[in-house]
């Protein structure tokens, strides 16, 4: 027999997923309401649009009276500083990219300028992750796959890291991601 939700557990499930795709910062209020209304209208016992927007449109203005208490410079622009500098020195790098570590191992590929040597990326689940307090974990590796060439690229990530003033754990080796430090303060973008 199968468990069915009170309407309370799934309007909490509703706030819990409005809370951490809000907090990853990456889609927009209207995008964020598009993909929960979808989202819940399919749960059992389903709710309706309306209520999905009258449980998360409040957040959303939470949301931006608490990004202006933010400095001007925060943790992610540190990243976005880091990202931009691997970038420079010809790698591919991506944020917030496929929905999990296979996905974005099969995928990164695709992204690659010609002649790039390797890649630094973090995924969806890396950034809800991230969002909830728990750090970032960023893959890397070389294209072609080489151990040596892909701690090469660990290295190369740790340095523009800490270069950018991010606090970054990893041992070295390559089958051990980069974890980034980092209080996750992702500004929603406007509509």
């Amino acid at each position: 027999m199968e468990d069915t939700q009170t309407i309370e557990e799934v309007r909490e499930e509703l706030v819990d997923s409005a809370t951490i795709l809000i907090a990853s910062g990456y889609d927009s209020p209207e995008e964020i309401l598009d993909e929960l209304i979808e989202r819940f209208a399919d749960e059992e016992p389903p709710l309706s649009e309306d209520e999905v927007r009258a449980t998360v449109t409040p957040m959303f203005a939470a949301r931006r009276t608490e990004e202006a208490t933010w400095p001007e410079r925060t943790d992610n622009t540190l990243l976005d500083e880091a990202f931009a500098a691997l970038r420079e020195q010809g790698l591919t790098v991506e944020d917030n990219f496929a929905c999990c570590q296979n996905c974005g191992l099969s995928e990164i590929g695709g992204e690659a300028a010609e002649g790039s040597p390797g890649y630094v990326f973090f995924h969806q689940q890396d950034t809800e992750s991230a969002a909830s307090g728990y750090g970032l974990m960023l893959a890397y590796g070389a294209f072609g796959g080489e151990e040596e060439a892909s701690t090469a690229i660990g290295h190369q990530t740790v340095e523009a890291l800490r270069a950018a003033g991010l606090t970054v754990e990893w041992n070295g080796s390559v089958r051990s991601r980069i974890l980034v430090r980092m209080e996750w303060r992702e500004r929603m973008p406007e509509d």
